[in-house]
């Protein structure tokens, strides 16, 4: 256990989490909650926007896309990924570059913020504070040891 890690968290509370006030289990129980979000590489193709998303929101964005692509150079580049199947294949929901050209086609009217909302929640992923902190399960007896660092300090 990262103890230099935990350590900071409970005296800097840098996302305004409350530890001061909690219990050693009620802070390890914060730690330890899937509450917050962070982008994932998600290489996706149509099979799985269909699989994810439904026929319907498939059907209605693939074809706004494949409208937009015949004016759009990166929507026709992304089209092409988008139906790339096997090994290697898809496009990266979750990179920048992708999730820009998302936002651009919900700027331009191509797709609706709920449509362009649901592509790139596909790139989402829930994680605990402790897992973004690169920590495993933190349990009591780490918040108490932490603690008791913090104030022999």
């Amino acid at each position: 256990m990262n103890y230099a890690v935990i350590k900071s968290e409970l005296a800097n509370d840098p996302e305004s989490l409350g530890y001061s006030g909690m219990s050693d289990s009620e802070a390890a129980a914060a730690l330890n909650t899937a509450n917050r979000s962070r982008t994932v590489t998600t290489f996706a193709t149509w099979r799985k926007i269909l699989a994810d998303l439904g026929p319907t929101v498939t059907a209605t964005v693939k074809a706004k896309i494949e409208a937009a692509a015949e004016s759009n150079a990166a929507v026709a580049i992304a089209l092409d990924m988008l139906s790339e199947y096997g090994e290697g294949g898809g496009l990266d929901l979750g990179h920048a570059n992708t999730r820009a050209v998302i936002d651009s086609l919900v700027a331009a009217e191509v797709l609706t913020a709920d449509e362009g909302s649901a592509v790139k929640a596909m790139a989402q992923e829930t994680i605990s504070r402790a897992t973004e902190l690169n920590l495993p399960a933190v349990g009591a007896g780490h918040v108490a040891r932490a603690r008791s660092q913090i104030n022999a300090s």
